[in-house]
């Protein structure tokens, strides 16, 4: 039998949209937003 060698990961797949504010808003405040960007997220990139 052949020998196996590494990991194996399985979960989903997602596409995190991360937005950066200037300051935490009060409740029923909004933020401003001053930078967004996508990146790569989900349970098989945690591995």
């Amino acid at each position: 039998m052949m020998e196996r060698k590494g990991i194996i990961a399985a979960g989903n797949m997602l596409v995190d949209l991360v937005h950066q504010i200037v300051q935490w808003p009060e409740r029923g405040w909004l933020a401003e937003i001053t930078h967004s960007e996508r990146s790569n997220g989900g349970a098989a990139l945690n591995v």
